[in-house]
């Protein structure tokens, strides 16, 4: 009899355990409908900043290889005009003049008002931002997939990943795994830009902030290089404006 009853025991959990399979694979984020990419860049550019004109300040930080060794911290005023202009007002402390970085269609400009300051950014940072800003500034789909593709990401690969507690879209070949473009699968805002570089980049886009028109922009940028934290972005006020002067994003 106790044998008997173990056997209908095992029986039952046989079955629910098939009834239940289906379910499990359909819930499984690699079964998952993936969409082609070309829809998620033109939802994603949805959720982003278009056709207006956006000012924030923060704080830049440089991470140092070592614990123990002090960071370096510059507040910085930025401003936007999308599509394709950005201008990135540096300052410290101990360097009155400060410096600008403008960066107009993927082209970059440094005015390098402090040198000293410059020296202490050098150019690996700055020689980023048409790259790092990219999913925020491309004007239409195609120019955010002609961005991506200069940058090495095969855009006619998607896979899913894990980001935290999200899952994600990751446009990119999956079999070499980098580089990578993630965007997140519900609300479709950018998560992650992978960059190969001598010294891969990694790029995090985190703590999104809506803003006045329903966009939303990140609160805070993290970049990695090597594998290990390279610089924190922080913007503490982000606000649209109606627009910039004539000759802002140039100089003089």
């Amino acid at each position: 009899m106790k044998f008997r009853y173990q056997r209908i025991f095992f029986k039952a959990i046989s079955l629910f355990a098939l009834c239940a399979l289906p379910f499990a694979l359909s819930s499984s984020p690699a079964s998952a409908y993936l969409p082609p990419p070309e829809r998620i860049l033109a939802k994603t550019l949805k959720t982003l900043p278009s056709g207006t004109f956006l000012q924030a300040r923060g704080n830049l930080e440089f991470i140092p290889p070592e614990p123990s060794a002090p960071g370096i911290v510059v507040s910085f005023r930025f401003y936007l005009a999308i599509p394709n202009q950005i201008r990135f007002e540096l300052f410290a402390p101990a360097y009155a003049k400060g410096l600008t970085i403008v960066v107009i269609k993927n082209n970059l400009l440094l005015s390098a008002k402090d040198p000293e300051l410059a020296g202490v950014i050098g150019q690996d940072l700055p020689n980023l931002f048409p790259a790092l800003f990219s999913p925020f500034i491309s004007e239409g789909i195609k120019a955010l997939r002609t961005g991506l593709e200069t940058q090495g990401l095969d855009v006619a690969q998607i896979g899913l990943e894990h980001f935290e507690r999200e899952i994600v879209y990751r446009i990119g070949n999956p079999e070499t795994g980098w580089p990578g473009f993630w965007v997140n699968k519900d609300n479709f805002f950018p998560r992650r830009l992978e960059l190969s570089r001598e010294k891969p980049i990694r790029i995090d886009y985190l703590k999104y902030r809506f803003l006045e028109n329903s966009s939303a922009w990140p609160a805070e940028i993290d970049l990695y290089s090597g594998g290990k934290p390279w610089v924190q972005i922080r913007f503490y006020s982000i606000q649209l404006v109606p627009v910039f002067p004539p000759g802002f994003f140039s100089f003089k």
